[in-house]
């Protein structure tokens, strides 16, 4: 059997909320086992656009992911596959400043065991 990945490939979410307004950023981080770590995305017939951080295997995991409306609305959500049984894909907070009027978040997706 192959040795995991030290640190898979997997997306961070900046959210920046400013004078009532919230964006997303898509940063990439980690390895592929071929070709790079990067943004990857999909349009639906709606016109909507969803992107995350892939390799070139296309395998989808539990990972975030940013979709932007055809009206240029966004949210953040994850993939929910490749928990272990027992276990679900849920969005984490990773860590938040706040400063002059501008709060920073930053957002990731992990597998996290379901609460009985």
């Amino acid at each position: 059997m192959a040795n995991p990945k030290k640190n898979p490939c997997h997306g961070l979410v900046v959210e920046r909320r400013e004078a009532g307004r919230v964006t997303y950023t898509l940063e990439c981080h980690g390895d592929c086992d071929t070709g790079d770590c990067k943004i990857r995305s999909e349009t639906d017939h709606h016109g909507t656009k969803t992107e995350w951080c892939g390799c070139d295997d296309g395998a989808r995991t539990c990972n975030i992911y940013i979709e932007t409306d055809a009206r240029g609305r966004q949210r953040i959500d994850c993939f929910t596959l490749g928990c272990d049984e027992g276990y679900e894909c849920r969005l984490v907070e990773h860590g938040r400043v706040e400063r002059d009027g501008v709060t920073i978040i930053h957002w990731a997706c992990a597998c996290k065991k379901i609460e009985k």
